[in-house]
């Protein structure tokens, strides 16, 4: 999870990481970078790579678990979606059709959110 330095994102951001703990999820963080970018309004954009901490994650735990799912569509998980297979466990990647590597959307282990919204979303009657 990416902690913003900024508030109120930052105690958002804490308290939403704070309930997920709280409810027995364990949750790695480290801070939003600025990275520039002209093409904003506001000359920059936050980012926070996880790849190598979820990868490194996920092959220390791979031996307590029968199936991964990671919600992303980058391609940089190609290699931790092949370690999983050779160790003979299973994996599903959750992403949108429009920010997903062709590499994971036109395979078995992919679940489009795009496809099965109309099952998951949740709606808020007003």
């Amino acid at each position: 999870m990416g902690i913003p330095k900024y508030e109120p994102a930052r105690s958002i951001s804490v308290t939403i990481k704070n309930y997920l703990e709280k409810n027995g999820f364990k949750v790695t963080n480290k801070g939003l970078k600025k990275i520039k970018d002209d093409n904003r309004k506001r000359g920059f954009k936050n980012k926070c790579n996880f790849d190598v901490e979820m990868h490194d994650e996920i092959m220390e735990d791979l031996k307590d678990l029968n199936i991964v799912y990671i919600a992303s569509g980058d391609s940089d998980f190609i290699r931790t979606k092949d370690r999983i297979l050779k160790a003979q466990r299973h994996i599903k990647f959750i992403t949108y059709n429009h920010n997903c590597a062709s590499e994971i959307k036109y395979s078995s282990w992919h679940v489009s959110l795009d496809e099965i919204r109309g099952e998951v979303e949740r709606i808020v009657n007003k």
